[in-house]
């Protein structure tokens, strides 16, 4: 499997193409196709809807720029499920049948904050964590890749940090931790679930054919541990609800007192009922060892951001000129409180300066302490 940014799809055609068949792909992401609905007829016969190979594309609407698509082995079963503009982002949402397990693709692009596009992160963590909550359904087979332009290498960016930790909580690893751009950092990510029943084996980059470059990921589809067993079983479906209220019976309990009688007569009442309408079944599953994807590497990335983290607060105060002396007094009343070692950084900030802790000044020592993410919400704030 593999993402890249292409920054333009029909221009790049053959060498795209050859490199999908060079990496011998199953499944390739791509953002920023610049695709329009009047390219179809170019689609058609293009080298992506080859012999081998198909494409599914989820252009943009509105505007210039963007697009989605997915190239995939023809003979894999494909269906775009959703795609949208989102403002801050844009997504697809593509199911695809790989070694006949239902594999869910989300591909995402998030365009880089300019003068035209003034959306900041914060939105776009607003309008994504919602997508995921309400419009995704997150299976344990979801795949979540894109140009987030979001530098999740840079290990003091809070904005990195947040989406790294967010998506965690979600159940979601992130795989990249190589430059994806030829300028440098990791912005094109790719999120694998913690536990799946298809096994990352190794995500690498690849060559360059815009300024970005190809993210690839070795997948196989666990086939380890596989047992079988018996479960017992109700077929929910068949519950015929008129026969139920005319079989449950409560008039006798209006007198019981204990609630803890009251739940278990109630209990009692409703199982031969469920015996009586859809009795108990007995029925065969195979099942399989879930397994964590996460390695030794990836925990000490984690390690490290949590070290730089507190390094960058320190380097703020430093710039704002604060002594080394306060920060370890902060440090010690604040016993490991960030917020409140936030709070009393700019506490004593403000008395030491006076009058000249100016929203300027800020704003420059979070440009000098390496801090441009909240150095450019200072200068949006004033």
């Amino acid at each position: 499997m593999a993402l890249v940014n292409v920054r333009s799809l029909k221009n790049k055609e053959i060498l795209i193409m050859n490199e999908i068949k060079d990496y011998c792909l199953d499944i390739c992401v791509l953002t920023v196709t610049w695709l329009t609905d009047s390219d179809d007829f170019w689609l058609a016969g293009c080298e992506f809807n080859g012999e081998n190979y198909k494409i599914s594309t989820a252009n943009r609407k509105d505007g210039r720029g963007g697009g989605l698509a997915l190239i995939s082995l023809r003979q894999s079963p494909v269906r775009l499920i959703m795609s949208a503009n989102k403002g801050t982002f844009e997504y697809a949402h593509w199911e695809v049948k790989f070694q006949q397990t239902a594999l869910n693709i989300l591909g995402v692009y998030r365009p880089p904050y300019s003068h035209k596009n003034q959306r900041t992160v914060p939105q776009f963590f607003d309008e994504f964590f919602e997508v995921l909550s309400t419009e995704i359904s997150l299976t344990e087979n979801t795949f979540i890749m894109g140009d987030f332009n979001i530098h999740v290498d840079v290990k003091d960016d809070s904005y990195g940090l947040n989406l790294t930790e967010s998506m965690e909580a979600l159940g979601f690893d992130q795989l990249v931790y190589f430059e994806t751009h030829d300028r440098g950092h990791t912005l094109d990510h790719m999120y694998a679930p913690e536990i799946s029943d298809i096994k990352v084996t190794n995500c690498y980059a690849g060559s360059y054919i815009s300024d970005h470059c190809f993210v690839l990921a070795d997948l196989s589809l666990r086939k380890d541990d596989v047992m079988e067993k018996t479960i017992k079983t109700r077929c929910f479906k068949k519950l015929d609800l008129i026969k139920s209220c005319e079989i449950l019976d409560f008039d006798d309990l209006y007198d019981v007192n204990d609630l803890v009688c009251l739940v278990e007569a109630v209990d009692v009442k409703t199982v031969k009922a469920l015996d009586q309408l859809i009795p108990v079944t007995t029925m065969r599953i195979t099942e399989r060892k879930k397994e964590i994807w996460f390695n030794g590497d990836i925990k000490q990335q984690k390690i490290l951001s949590g070290e730089l983290t507190t390094l960058s607060w320190r380097s703020v105060a430093r710039h704002l000129g604060i002594s080394d002396q306060i920060i370890q007094n902060i440090e010690k009343e604040s016993i490991g409180d960030q917020k409140e070692i936030y709070y009393q950084m700019f506490k004593k900030w403000k008395q030491i300066t006076g009058i000249d802790a100016t929203y300027k000044v800020l704003e420059v020592a979070l440009k000098d302490a390496q801090r441009l993410d909240l150095s450019h919400l200072v200068r949006e704030g004033t």
